[in-house]
């Protein structure tokens, strides 16, 4: 597990470096959509769904609306695995009950409540409405890419996260007391 974790603590640590380093190159936007994806994938590499909608052989990942995620997974020639899991990309209609383990909400997305969503909701760039319903909160802070974690979101939905994904979050949010350190930032 230390092995893991330390992996994808410096997995992000070198992503949020090259975003600030390639901050003043033309290919800002392609480095930090690539930062997005990687802090995506790091934090689904340490996501625990339940038994009930577990993936079994891929992780289905929805997308609506305009994400940078979206764009880079895109541009990519061959999409990662996580851990053993086949990544696939679904473009997710609002009407659609395809099965979505992560569903990432982009910009000019139609989608406003979480119950709409598959077990892990991620705002990329959504609107401040939007981002409130979200269990993960993908957010520029100067020149690096952060995450915001709510996990009354990811409670709504019986999903749970490594202890230490939630303590490298920018922020971490919960209404329930009982939980220490969250609500400190």
């Amino acid at each position: 597990m230390f092995r893991f974790v330390s992996t994808f603590v410096l997995g992000l640590v070198l992503a949020m470096t090259a975003v600030a380093d390639n901050s003043r190159s033309t290919g800002y936007h392609d480095s930090e959509s690539r930062v997005r994806a990687a802090i995506l994938f790091g934090v689904l590499r340490f996501t625990y769904w339940p038994e009930d909608s577990a993936p079994k052989e891929h992780i289905n990942l929805c997308i609506s609306g305009q994400s940078n995620i979206a764009n880079s997974l895109a541009a990519m020639p061959s999409i990662p695995q996580i851990g053993s899991y086949q990544v696939k990309l679904i473009d997710h209609k609002p009407d659609s009950n395809q099965a979505c383990h992560a569903h990432i909400v982009g910009d000019a997305s139609d989608h406003t409540e979480s119950s709409e969503y598959g077990a892990l909701l991620i705002c990329d760039d959504c609107d401040a409405q939007t981002a409130q319903n979200t269990a993960i909160n993908l957010n520029r802070v100067g020149d690096v890419v952060r995450f915001d974690i709510n996990l009354d979101k990811l409670e709504e939905h019986g999903v749970e996260l490594s202890a230490s994904v939630i303590k490298l979050a920018n922020k971490c949010s919960t209404s329930n007391p009982e939980i220490r350190g969250c609500n400190d930032h």
